[in-house]
């Protein structure tokens, strides 16, 4: 009885209940074409040391790829991890290297990738590198840089073509 007189009276001092957003929908698995562009174009780009903001990951050897795309709403798979030598990667959610920033009272840096576009034998993507820091609410995150990176199909094979527009935070 309690209850619906308190209910009663929210309603007529003007409170409504506002009913809760939907949860997202889970981002889609890009297709086995995205997947394989990803990677190409990570590969090409780390094996000639071009990425934005790159010095961050330090003498890192293990390193860590954001998994979700979320402007393009899209999500990477284990096919979108790169081939190269000397470097172990693995996918990331920014919740989870946000919860090991926390835990670990360190920074956590990964590579990012967003956007990635295929049109015919041209494509671009935007890449870079991202980190998550321990919260704290008197800390602002300066940082990070990412750039559009454009690619061509030559013989099969996806070729750095040039940078496009870079963008820091």
């Amino acid at each position: 009885m309690r209850a619906i007189l308190v209910t009663i009276a929210l309603i007529a001092i003007g409170f409504r209940q506002t009913p809760q957003a939907p949860a997202a929908a889970p981002l889609a698995v890009a297709d086995e074409a995205m997947q394989q562009f990803v990677r190409a174009a990570l590969e090409d780009r780390l094996a000639a040391k071009s990425l934005p903001d790159l010095g961050l990951l330090r003498e890192q050897t293990r390193i860590g790829i954001r998994e979700d795309m979320p402007a393009a709403r899209l999500r990477l798979d284990q096919r979108a991890l790169p081939h190269v030598r000397g470097l172990d990667f693995f996918l990331i959610g920014e919740s989870a290297a946000q919860a090991q920033a926390d835990r670990t009272k360190d920074h956590v840096t990964f590579l990012t990738v967003e956007r990635p576009v295929i049109n015919g034998d041209d494509a671009s993507i935007v890449l870079g590198v991202d980190m998550a820091i321990p919260t704290n609410p008197k800390a602002v995150k300066l940082c990070c840089c990412d750039a559009e990176a454009h690619f061509q199909r030559v013989k099969g094979r996806w070729t750095f073509v040039k940078w496009g527009l870079e963008r820091c935070s």
